[in-house]
């Protein structure tokens, strides 16, 4: 029987063993390994020979550990090394599943303190964070402080009397006696108590430089719907964003800043959190269209392309301006759902409406292409000088195709150093490098980049096609 991630464990494993004195590595996965995860004794050599060992550490409720993954179990936290791979298979399960969990990315140099670990996930786990990603806890390290302090610190406070505020600038000089905390990072945030010497005034903000932008919610708020379920720290961090967006100065918290919210956890990849803050804040929002397209592509992403489409369709107002957006989203859910024609006319649609959109145009081809629709596609682009990468790619494999040899090796030769590039047209530069510019070195390169692109049975179709 192959242990899970065998191939991976057993080298690591090996060096550690002979460092100890100690026999068998396979043996002694096998003796560590039950149901599906290995004990610290495997997580300790991993992080003896794997420095930094990076990864992801997850509390579960109730312990629960989905089936399709391993992990490695430090007493009730378990850790999901990034080398064993998806990762993002394993995040999207368990959202889709609604299983309950904290978790955060580490990078691991020496064996951790598991009480740490637990004080850190507890203070994730209030903000509301199901994900903490790198990104995520560098842009928000001081609301982490922040929380910590503060779940130590509330029960002393009256919360009522009490201000959570951002701003772009320091205000230690305008504030003064009022701050009970403080912390600096990309904002300066503050714990302030309200009195009657302070108030957000003329005067104080007459004192401020002039591009300050300030955020805040009151302590009074907090209790209230629809704010109750959420840090006051990530409020005033909303408000102060929506401050920006809307080129105020000053901005209180109110029900439009939660929809902001749930963009700034979107945009650091918490699509749990972000999906429970979204249909929170779709009674609140100023612009619903734009919810509604962050929310529905959440549950594309999350796989429940029924409750997608429900959301988008239900913003097609049959109005002479649609909006092109939600007509192309839902051609994409139509598309994962094999619904064709349905996908067609939407994409369709969504270019109509708005047919300077480069992204929207892309992916009308990219369905063109796709279904053989080469003349359809053409009459799209004919004339543009505006082609992304994967448009030229498109335009190159067609030219190829129908011969045009000289003008595929010109779009394909604009894609030397791009991503879009793949396996077939790797085979076709080789081709044209062998054929139009004798050059057998170069036709050498794009012919192992096709080999290491595509499926050996693929490639040996295409190879024999093209006589390479």
């Amino acid at each position: 029987m192959k242990l899970p991630y065998e191939d991976l464990l057993l080298p690591l494993v090996e060096v550690c063993l002979a460092k100890r004195q100690k026999g068998c590595p396979r043996c002694y996965l096998l003796d560590n390994l039950f149901d599906n995860f290995y004990t610290e004794q495997i997580f300790e050599c991993l992080v003896e020979e794997q420095k930094p060992l990076r990864g992801y550490f997850f509390k579960f409720q109730d312990n629960f550990l989905p089936k399709d993954f391993t992990f490695f179990r430090l007493k009730d936290l378990f850790f999901y090394p990034l080398f064993f791979g998806n990762i993002q298979e394993l995040f999207l399960s368990l959202w889709k599943e609604g299983i309950s969990f904290t978790s955060f990315y580490a990078e691991v140099l020496s064996f951790p303190d598991p009480s740490e670990l637990e004080n850190h996930l507890k203070v994730i786990s209030t903000l509301g964070f199901s994900r903490l990603t790198k990104r995520a806890e560098e842009r928000l390290a001081p609301i982490l402080k922040l929380q910590k302090k503060w779940l130590s610190l509330k029960e002393k406070e009256k919360i009522s009397s009490l201000l959570f505020l951002v701003s772009s600038t320091p205000l230690d000089e305008e504030l003064k006696e009022e701050v009970i905390l403080k912390e600096e990072g990309k904002e300066y945030y503050y714990v302030l108590r309200e009195t009657k010497s302070f108030s957000f005034n003329e005067e104080i903000l007459s004192h401020l430089p002039r591009d300050t932008i300030l955020g805040f919610v009151s302590g009074k708020n907090l209790k209230d719907e629809p704010f109750s379920p959420f840090s006051p720290f990530l409020l005033a961090l909303s408000a102060f964003e929506h401050a920006k967006r809307a080129g105020l100065t000053l901005k209180e918290v109110d029900g439009f800043s939660l929809h902001v919210l749930a963009d700034i956890i979107y945009e650091l990849e918490d699509l749990g959190f972000a999906k429970r803050v979204y249909e929170v804040a779709k009674d609140y929002t100023l612009q619903p269209i734009e919810l509604t397209l962050s929310l529905a592509s959440i549950y594309y992403t999350l796989k429940d392309l029924d409750t997608a489409e429900k959301l988008l369709r239900g913003k097609l107002c049959g109005c002479v301006r649609e909006d092109p957006m939600v007509h192309h989203n839902l051609g994409l859910v139509y598309l994962a759902k094999g619904n064709l024609p349905y996908a067609e006319y939407h994409l369709y649609k969504a270019y109509l409406l708005d047919p300077e959109n480069k992204d929207i145009r892309q992916r009308l081809v990219q369905f063109l292409f796709d279904q053989g629709r080469i003349s359809d596609l053409l009459e799209i682009i004919a004339g543009k000088e505006d082609l992304s990468p994967q448009e030229a790619l498109i335009l190159g494999k067609i030219s190829f195709r129908q011969g045009d040899y000289y003008r595929s090796l010109s779009l394909l030769s604009k894609l030397l150093s791009s991503p879009e590039r793949d396996g077939e047209a790797s085979l076709y530069l080789a081709w044209l490098y062998l054929n139009l510019k004798k050059n057998d070195e170069v036709a050498k390169v794009f012919l192992d980049e096709a080999r290491s692109k595509l499926s050996s049975e693929e490639f040996e179709r295409l190879k024999r096609e093209l006589s390479l």
